[in-house]
């Protein structure tokens, strides 16, 4: 995992880093969701996740095609919104979608972030518990 060279929105920080700062040292479930845009990164971002400890679920989508992201986003915060799930992340071509969609339920926090500092103070000062990421910008 250690040559892992997977950078969030192309800026340098390593993916394993964002994640650190998301979680902290807590082990939990999270939840992923994602639109029919760049299956690979979700598979890594899985695999960074589940070598971290974290249990996930994977709420889809499982094809590239074409899909209603919304969808997606909704399964994400509701699992969230329930407890069911302690984190989410959810992935779509620019983030912003799925963001608006996981913040039209109560108690989500979704936070479109492009880097580890961002996600660590997106924590800290507004307590957000759902990342928002760009697939393909």
């Amino acid at each position: 995992m250690a040559a892992l060279k997977l950078y969030v929105n192309g800026r340098g920080k390593p993916l394993c880093r964002v994640v650190d700062n998301m979680i902290g040292n807590n082990i939990m479930t999270l939840a992923i969701g994602r639109d029919h845009r760049d299956s690979s990164a979700n598979d890594v971002i899985i695999e960074v996740l589940e070598a971290r400890g974290l249990e996930v679920a994977d709420l889809g989508t499982y094809s590239d095609a074409s899909c209603d992201y919304n969808d997606f986003g909704e399964a994400v915060a509701s699992g969230v919104e329930t407890g069911k799930y302690k984190l989410g992340i959810v992935i779509c071509g620019s983030g912003i979608g799925m963001g608006i969609s996981a913040n039209r339920f109560p108690h989500v926090r979704a936070a479109q972030c492009n880097n580890a500092e961002l996600v660590r103070t997106s924590r800290i000062h507004n307590n957000s518990n759902v990342l928002a990421l760009v697939a393909s910008l």
